[in-house]
C-alpha cells in the first residue's frame, strides 16, 4: 500500500489542523478542479525530478526508479483535493520535495497518515520538521538531489540542473525563453545519438525558433509529428528531445517550459553517458551521468546567472565593439572571443567584476548566456 497525500488548490481556513483540517479536506476530493493548468504545472515539475516510470521494462527506464505509488500521470483530471501515493521506500526522500515544491507554487498539502496540513508559504523543515520527516537533517530538502541551495556557494557549488531549476521556480525567477535554450543546448549535446530524421527535424525547428526564425506553431506542429513517429520510442536521447519541445512521453500532451528543461537535462545527462535504451547502466554509468549532470549545472549558469548577485548592465557597455562580438558568438555558438568580449566590456567603462570574470573564466559558454544576453539587450 503506497503513503497517500493529498494535493488542495483551495484556500482552508486558518488554525485547521489535525481531523479538522481532515473534515476540510476530504470533500474536496470529490469536486472538480477549475484550473486543472496550474495542476499540470506542478505534476510536470514533481515528475520531471521523479519521473513515473513503474509501468515501464527496467532497460526502457533511462536508470532511474520509480518512487510513485499512485503515478501522478494516471490521472485524466484533477479534483480541488487531489490524492498521490509515495512507495514507502521513499517518503523521507521524496515528501519534503513535494511539499516545498507545491506550497512554493500555492497549493496545500495534507498528509492523511499523519493528520497535518502544510499550507502555502510552509516548509517541511519547518518547526514541526523532526516530527513530520524523521531522520531529515533541520533546515534542508532531503533526497537523492541533495537540499535546495540556501547559500551563493551552495549555487555555484550545486551539480545537478534539475535542483537549480527547483531553486529558480521557488524564488519566482523562472524564464521560458532561458529555460529553453537551455534545454535545446542540452540536447545539442546528444545529437550523433539523435537517429531519426523526425527527432532531429523537431530540434532543428525548436533551435529555429529560439533564434527568432521560426514562429511558435512550428514548433507545436513538429513536436505532434515527432511524437507520431516515435509514440512507442522511450530512449534517453529521444525522451530528451521529446521533453525540450513541449511533449510528454507516453500521450504527447504539453510540458510546462521548466519541468521540460528540468527532464530533458536527465534524460540527455544518460544519453551523454551512454546509457540509452539497450542496457541497464552500470555502476560506471552513473558515475558518468553525474559528471553529465555536473556539466548541465554549468550551462545552467552560464545561462541564468547567480541569483545571489543580480547585475544592473549599464547602457554605456553596450560599445559597438561588445555588441558585434557578443551577437557574432550568439549566431555562430562560438564562444571563444568570450575574453575579447570582457576587454570590450572593460574598455566601455564596466567594472563589475562577475560580469569580467565570467567572460574570462573557464565556461562551459552556450546560447543564452547571462552575459552576452545582458549585452544584446535579451531577455
Amino acid at each position: 500500500m503506497s503513503y497517500t497525500f493529498a494535493i488542495c488548490n483551495a484556500t482552508l481556513p486558518e488554525g485547521a489542523e489535525g481531523a479538522d483540517a481532515w473534515d476540510l479536506v476530504a470533500p474536496l476530493t470529490d469536486e472538480p478542479e477549475p484550473d486543472p493548468g496550474a495542476f499540470e504545472m506542478l505534476i510536470d515539475y514533481l515528475t520531471a525530478r521523479y519521473p513515473c516510470v513503474g509501468h515501464l521494462p527496467r532497460e526502457q527506464t533511462g536508470g532511474c526508479e520509480c518512487v510513485w505509488g499512485e503515478c501522478p500521470r494516471g490521472w485524466k483530471g484533477f479534483t480541488r483535493a487531489t490524492n498521490f501515493g509515495l512507495l514507502r521506500g521513499h517518503i523521507a526522500t521524496v515528501l519534503p520535495f513535494v511539499i516545498e515544491a507545491a506550497t512554493a507554487l500555492g497549493f496545500s498539502v495534507y498528509d492523511w497518515q499523519r493528520c497535518e496540513l502544510y499550507r502555502p508559504g510552509d516548509s517541511p523543515s519547518g518547526p514541526r520538521a523532526t516530527r513530520r520527516e524523521r531522520g531529515a537533517p533541520r533546515g534542508s530538502l532531503v533526497g537523492r538531489f541533495g537540499g535546495r541551495p540556501r547559500t551563493e556557494a551552495e549555487w555555484l557549488a550545486c551539480a545537478d540542473a534539475r535542483v537549480l531549476i527547483h531553486d529558480l521556480i521557488l524564488r519566482r525567477s523562472a524564464n521560458e525563453r532561458k529555460a529553453r535554450l537551455f534545454a535545446c543546448a542540452c540536447c545539442l549535446r546528444i545529437s550523433k545519438h539523435l537517429h531519426l530524421a523526425e527527432t532531429r527535424t523537431a530540434l532543428k525547428v525548436l533551435d529555429q525558433f529560439l533564434a527568432g526564425q521560426a514562429p511558435a506553431g512550428d514548433v507545436v506542429a513538429v513536436a505532434r509529428a515527432h511524437e507520431q513517429k516515435v509514440n512507442d520510442d522511450f530512449g534517453t536521447a529521444v525522451n530528451a528531445v521529446r521533453f525540450a519541445v513541449g511533449t510528454r512521453p507516453f500521450h504527447g500532451s504539453p510540458v510546462s517550459w521548466m519541468g521540460g528543461a528540468a527532464a530533458a537535462a536527465h534524460y540527455s545527462a544518460w544519453a551523454a553517458a551512454g546509457v540509452l535504451d539497450e542496457r541497464r547502466p552500470k555502476s560506471a554509468d552513473v558515475a558518468e551521468k553525474a559528471r553529465q549532470d555536473g556539466i548541465h549545472a554549468d550551462m545552467f549558469r552560464d545561462i541564468f546567472g547567480n541569483p545571489f548577485r543580480p547585475v544592473t548592465f549599464s547602457p554605456s557597455w553596450r560599445s559597438s565593439t561588445a555588441v558585434a562580438l557578443a551577437s557574432q558568438m550568439y549566431e555562430s555558438r562560438d564562444f571563444s572571443a568570450m575574453p575579447i568580449l570582457a576587454d570590450a566590456l572593460q574598455d566601455a567603462g564596466c567594472d563589475r567584476a562577475d560580469v569580467l570574470d565570467h567572460c574570462r573564466g573557464p565556461g562551459p559558454h552556450v546560447r543564452g548566456c547571462w552575459v552576452v544576453d545582458l549585452v544584446l539587450g535579451k531577455e
